[in-house]
């Protein structure tokens, strides 16, 4: 599926094992609070994007954006990890 264009059906499944995915990851190596506060941010990377992403490499790229914005609020030295 990777680089191909997705249905509205694909998307929202996209959506739930990327969110999911990356929910869980961050839980692991930072704990739920910080994983909730990731969830928010990952959805409003979503929200800020003109459209739904459609191909896996956009969905990867919410979840980056999340990411860097997880790194930002965590600091240089990554506490809580």
């Amino acid at each position: 599926m990777m680089n191909q264009e997705l249905t509205c059906g694909g998307a929202k499944a996209m959506a739930e094992r990327e969110l999911a995915a990356f929910f869980q990851a961050v839980t692991e190596l930072y704990g739920p609070e910080q994983a909730e506060a990731s969830a928010e941010d990952w959805l409003g990377e979503l929200m800020a994007r003109c459209g739904l992403p459609a191909s896996v490499r956009e969905w990867r790229e919410v979840s980056i954006a999340a990411a860097a914005r997880l790194a930002g609020r965590l600091g240089p030295g990554l506490q809580g990890a």
